[in-house]
């Protein structure tokens, strides 16, 4: 099959050829003929009738016509015999009338219409006595060619039909063996065809015009292409793109083997086949060099990696879900254990727990020969609370209580709830004088803030009893109980007091005596003792599986009373419970919240035209796009996602790191938001409302920071904003929404790379040439013209767009050193800023590597500088990318060193190669000593570690003496240029060394 596609793939073009070949020379043929290089045989008959009419005119002008009428007749008949081209003849007087004819001339002679001879009708007059007696009139064939039948019997018809057959099969020979001898595939021989046949991975030989002579079928198959559609065909004109889909120039790494050649080893394309289908692959391309050692071709190897980059994609997928589930079942264990040992009312420890770590404290107590004292607290009269002013008041007394046990204690503290209104404290390392002061705040502060809270009342006091691991309990259960103890000495004896544990016999009478046992009180018989026994087994496990169910059906109600049964997310009550504790957490660490309370648009519409059953499937759709949403996070703790209305949700979001967080938040929300719901077939468009609320600076209490993003919300909802989502504060509404905008922009300009690069060069102070230069990164906006980088810098590394920006600012820096290199200017170089976040990525040091190699510039031309910030914020990783990078040849710079850490220690183990003094320390180094012992010292230790110094921010002339007076190296401020465009710096470079360079004036500066 494939002798039988190679011999159609020579044979077609060759009979095309051949076709077009005949096709010319019949066309030449036919243009000879037209402009007459060819014989005529009409022509020539045309003149031999035209020779025959004149004399026929001459000879019968010596006869007289009306005396030797037959003597004419016969001379008609004679010539008729002899030319069988003349059809008939006739003799015609003066007045029309024919009086002799040869053949049917009547007949003949009908299409006659003119005076005068044609070609096929011939007049020739008769004179008698110079006057006309009448005319001799000869009929002849058509001359071949005069009408459209004769065409086929024309002489070039039948030549042109024998150059069409007999030249198009001699062509074609010719052609035959001309596209064997000019066959490029015939340079390979069969064997090795077959040789690289057998290779599993694709291999194609290009010459040094890349056109490919040669394709193995590994690459064929991958393409689905046959040789024939290849041969001949350039390499580039393939579809290939860059492995990572940028939109730059893709580089074709057999182009450089062409014109450097030197072997390519690595490169990753991707390659679009004609059926569509995308392969990536990695390509070597080694030369084909000739006698002289010049590149006659190039011999490239694809080895295919789609499946490994397929899987390997599969791959980090998995685990990202994997650690995504991970993330999110230890967070859903630290919350179900967060609930599982709070009290779902006050946030402290329920009994269970509480009584867990009181064992482990006193074991520690115990072990350490440490103090631990132990408080019991109940509010007096708490019943009368209930009865007067109702449970929900008593509840609002007890979580009171709560806020102000926590408050008042330490964070290794235990604070629990044993039950009803009373509470139990641990206080591990505290003596017992100093737990009764503690004990002593707490009454005082219950007293004050109940009367402070509610004007009206109810004003309530607590009791509290202090006992201490010096009284000897032993065991935890027993402190507990001597607390208890001085608990109930507290209420009895007046109330709203605090009780130190005493024996017994010193705070109250002692306990009488039981009295002796009658005979009413003996023992009974053993026999009636084995049946009470009996009794009370059955009794106690039927008592068992009451308590085991009682316990069940007591879970089952505290989880609905706490969790909405439709979405399972926190119900309002657990929400506000939720807040509360946060508020206190924030209120003793100083944190920041955020509420987001979301209101969905158009609810009761879709109740109404697709029911309530489609309205609550939205509900939990909703619920699960912000678990989703929210939970995968790393930046979120302890969140609570809850449903605190119909078709209104509510986020809390402790512990925030700064109030900027809430925007992407905000953003990421919206996002989901924003995706249709696929609901029974439907395809159902959510809108939101979105009201924020931020702790502390809103509302320090759980009502108004509630009742704030509430508003928020309305207020959004009842504005047309640009915006799904409102800020109960203003300003930081106008942030946020200047944020998102400056986010939307960023990513535009990244797009249509609106950016510019400025360059401030360098001067070596020694031979005061500019040596190199920085590169400085300015967005040329549409709208707000040239702007600096420290408007968007900061804001493109907090969002992670710095990575394609840093890309950028490499690949134009590498660009612009290759075309000063073709300008003549040699040996440049140009520093480049990194940031922690590009430091960060795997493929940063390939991504370098690649664009070096793209350009053709050398490795120590580029000069990567880092702060000592960017060093500290991941130093293991950014030390094993610098040195890979310094590894090749890269310099490295440490930027606006003496600002941060300044750590020997570090800089010794980095590859660095110089050391940028900050301009800090240049300002005033003409006045401040310091700062010239402190530049002076730098320099040493820089020069002791064979380390360049370039100093920054140099504006001065006195500076510039001064700093060459302590032997720094090289020089970088607005004394010598502000940034510039490219076109400035070569300007510089043309003018030589610095001595014939003019610095900048103070006054130009």
């Amino acid at each position: 099959m494939d002798t039988l596609k190679k011999t159609a793939g020579v044979l077609l073009p060759a009979m095309r050829i051949s076709l077009a070949l005949v096709l010319l020379n019949i066309c030449l043929l036919f243009t000879a003929e037209m402009l007459g290089f060819m014989p005529d045989k009409s022509k020539f008959m045309l003149e031999s009738r035209k020779q025959v009419s004149e004399a026929l005119a001459i000879q019968f002008s010596t006869i007289a016509p009306d005396q030797e009428p037959r003597r004419i007749e016969r001379m008609l008949n004679a010539l008729i015999k002899r030319s069988p081209d003349i059809l008939s003849a006739g003799i015609r007087l003066q007045n029309n009338q024919l009086i002799f004819q040869v053949n049917d001339h009547v007949k003949e002679w009908a299409d006659y219409d003119s005076q005068k001879s044609t070609s096929t009708h011939l007049v020739v007059p008769i004179f008698r006595d110079s006057e006309k007696w009448g005319d001799i009139e000869f009929k002849f064939a058509p001359i071949a060619g005069e009408s459209a039948s004769d065409f086929f019997e024309h002489p070039s018809f039948k030549m042109a039909i024998f150059f069409f057959i007999v030249g198009f099969f001699i062509y074609l020979a010719f052609m035959l063996r001309t596209l064997k001898a000019l066959d490029p595939s015939a340079v390979i021989p069969d064997r090795v065809n077959a040789a690289f046949d057998t290779l599993a991975e694709g291999v194609i030989i290009i010459d040094e015009h890349e056109q490919i002579v040669l394709a193995n079928n590994a690459f064929l198959k991958k393409i689905a292409s046959p040789m024939t559609a290849l041969l001949g065909k350039k390499a580039s004109q393939l579809k290939w793109k860059s492995a990572d889909d940028s939109t730059a120039a893709t580089y074709l790494p057999w182009q450089t083997v062409l014109k450097t050649g030197k072997s390519s080893i690595g490169a990753h394309l991707k390659l679009t086949s004609p059926d569509s289908d995308t392969f990536k692959f990695v390509i070597n391309a080694s030369p084909i060099l000739a006698g002289n050692d010049t590149p006659q071709g190039v011999l490239i190897t694809l080895d295919d990696i789609t499946e490994i980059e397929e899987r390997n994609t599969k791959l980090q997928t998995m685990v990202s879900k994997l650690e995504e589930s991970q993330a999110q079942v230890k967070e859903q264990n630290k919350e179900l254990h967060f609930l599982a040992t709070r009290d779902s009312l006050t946030g402290c420890l329920n009994r269970r727990a509480f009584n867990e770590l009181f064992e482990k404290a006193f074991a520690d107590a115990l072990q350490n020969n440490l103090e631990l004292s132990c408080i019991m607290v109940d509010i007096d009269h708490f019943k009368l609370v209930n009865d007067n002013y109702g449970h929900a008041t008593g509840d609002v007394i007890i979580k009171l209580l709560a806020e102000i046990l926590t408050t008042n204690t330490r964070k290794i503290d235990l604070v629990g709830r044993y039950g009803g209104e009373e509470f139990c404290i641990v206080l591990p390392g505290l003596s017992v004088d100093e737990a009764i002061t503690v004990a002593e705040r707490i009454r005082l502060r219950i007293k004050s803030e109940s009367v402070a809270r509610y004007e009206t009342g109810p004003w309530v006091t607590a009791s509290l009893g202090v006992a201490s691991i010096l009284d000897q309990p032993e065991d935890p259960s027993e402190l507990n109980n001597f607390a208890d103890e001085a608990l109930y000495v507290a209420k009895e004896s007046g109330r709203n007091r605090v009780v130190r544990w005493q024996l017994q016999n010193e705070f109250a009478e002692k306990v009488k005596p039981d009295p002796q046992p009658t005979e009413k009180n003996l023992p009974a018989p053993q026999t009636e003792v084995a049946k009470d026994d009996s009794k009370v087994s059955k009794l106690q496990m039927r008592v068992d599986e009451l308590e085991q169910i009682a316990s069940q059906i007591s879970t089952e109600l505290d989880y609905s009373k706490h969790y909405d049964p439709l979405t399972g997310l926190p119900n309002q009550v657990l929400f506000y419970d939720r807040v509360n504790q946060v508020i206190e957490r924030g209120h003793r660490y100083s944190h920041l919240a955020a509420i987001f309370v979301v209101d969905i648009g158009m609810f009761g519409m879709i109740n109404a035209t697709l029911g309530r059953a489609v309205g609550d499937k939205i509900l939990k759709d909703i619920a699960d796009r912000l678990n989703l949403t929210f939970r995968k996070s790393d930046d979120i703790s302890r969140l609570t996602l809850s449903r605190i209305g119909g078709d209104v949700f509510a986020v809390l979001i402790p512990e925030l790191s700064n109030k900027d967080v809430v925007t992407w938040m905000v953003e990421r929300l919206m996002d989901a938001l924003a995706v249709p719901a696929e609901i029974d077939g439907n395809s159902i468009y959510i809108t939101g409302h979105i009201g924020i609320s931020v702790y502390p600076g809103d509302a320090n209490s759980v009502d108004d920071l509630i009742n704030n993003a509430i508003t928020a919300k309305t207020f959004c909802k009842k504005t047309s904003s640009e915006t799904s989502f409102q800020f109960f504060d203003n300003q930081m509404q106008e942030l946020s929404i200047k944020h998102l905008h400056l986010d939307k922009e960023l990513r535009r300009a990244i797009q249509n790379q609106e950016w510019e690069l400025f360059y401030q060069p360098k001067m070596d102070i020694a031979t005061q040439a500019v040596v190199g230069v920085e590169a400085l990164i300015r967005w040329r906006h549409p709208s707000k013209g040239l702007l600096a980088p420290f408007e968007f810098i900061d804001f493109a590394e907090q969002r992670g767009l710095i990575v394609a920006m840093g890309e950028w600012v490499i690949r134009t820096a590498c660009q612009q050193l290759k075309q000063w290199e073709e300008m003549g200017f040699m040996n440049r170089k140009i520093a480049v800023n990194l940031s922690a976040v590009q430091l960060k990525q795997d493929d940063f040091v390939e991504k370098v590597l690649a664009i070096i190699a793209e350009y053709q510039i050398a490795p120590r031309q580029l000069e990567l500088e880092v702060t000592e910030t960017t060093l500290m914020n991941n130093f293991q990783a950014a030390l094993t990318a610098l040195k890979r990078l310094s590894s090749r040849g890269i310099a490295i710079s440490i930027d606006d060193f003496g600002t941060g850490y300044s750590s020997l220690s570090y800089l010794k183990n980095l590859p660095v190669n110089s050391l940028k003094i900050d301009r800090s320390f240049i300002i005033d180094i003409c006045q401040d000593e310091n700062d010239q012992k402190i530049v002076k010292m730098l320099i040493n230790i820089a020069h002791s570690m064979n380390m360049t110094v370039i100093a920054e921010g140099v504006e001065t002339q006195s500076q510039f003496h001064i700093l060459a007076e302590y032997g720094c190296d090289e020089i970088q401020g607005y004394l010598l240029s502000k940034p510039v465009p490219a076109e400035e710096i070569v300007k510089m470079f043309s003018k030589g060394t610095g001595k014939n360079l003019t610095l900048l004036a103070p006054g130009e500066i």
